[in-house]
C-alpha cells in the first residue's frame, strides 16, 4: 500500500461475515485482506462498467448462465423450449450490433439498421417456423395465429408496393 492508510471497523451480519470468511480469493487469505481485493474488484467494476463493451460483456454472462440453467432444466425434464433458446442465443448478437459509441456516422448508422434487421428477421423466423413444428413445452400456436392474422393485411400490402415488388 503506498501512503497512509487508514483503519476502518464495520459490522457484518453473520451471513456476510460466513461468506467473507470462507471466499477463496487467489491474492486475499485474511478477511483484512479479502476486504481490500472487495476494494480492488468495486473500483475495477466502477472504472470499466459504463464502456459498451463492459456492459455487454455482463449482459452476456447473464444470458449464458440463464441459457445453461434452462437447459439443465430442460435435460432434467426432458422437455425443449424453442423460443427461450431463441431468445437467449439471439439477445447477445443484438446488444454486440448496438453502436458502440454514441459519435455515428451516416455509413455506420446504415450497417447498424441492416445488421439488426437480419438478426431481428431471423429470430422472427425461428419463431414462426416454431408454428409449423408446434414444439416447445408451453408453445401455444393460439399466440402464433393470432398475431398472423393480425399481420396478414400488413403483409399483404407491404408485400404489394411497388418499391417491394421490384425485389
Amino acid at each position: 500500500m503506498s501512503g497512509k492508510s487508514h483503519t476502518v471497523s464495520v459490522r457484518l451480519s453473520q451471513e456476510d461475515y460466513d461468506f467473507l470468511a470462507s471466499s477463496n480469493w487467489q491474492n486475499a487469505s485474511t478477511l483484512s485482506e479479502k476486504v481490500r481485493e472487495l476494494i480492488i474488484q468495486a473500483r475495477l467494476h466502477d472504472t470499466i462498467s459504463n464502456t459498451h463493451v463492459a456492459l455487454h460483456n455482463s449482459y452476456t454472462e447473464y444470458l449464458q448462465a440463464l441459457l445453461q440453467q434452462v437447459q439443465s432444466l430442460e435435460q432434467n425434464e426432458n422437455i425443449h423450449s424453442e423460443v427461450l433458446q431463441t431468445l437467449l442465443l439471439t439477445l447477445p448478437q443484438l446488444t454486440a450490433a448496438l453502436p458502440q459509441d454514441t459519435s455515428l456516422s451516416a455509413t455506420h448508422l446504415k450497417n447498424t439498421e441492416t445488421d439488426l434487421t437480419e438478426l431481428i428477421f431471423r429470430c422472427f423466423s425461428n419463431l414462426l417456423r416454431l408454428a409449423i413444428t408446434e414444439k416447445g413445452p408451453s408453445y401455444d400456436p393460439d399466440i402464433t395465429v393470432r398475431h398472423l392474422r393480425a399481420l396478414q393485411p400488413t403483409l399483404e400490402t407491404l408485400l404489394s408496393l411497388p418499391h417491394i415488388k421490384t425485389v
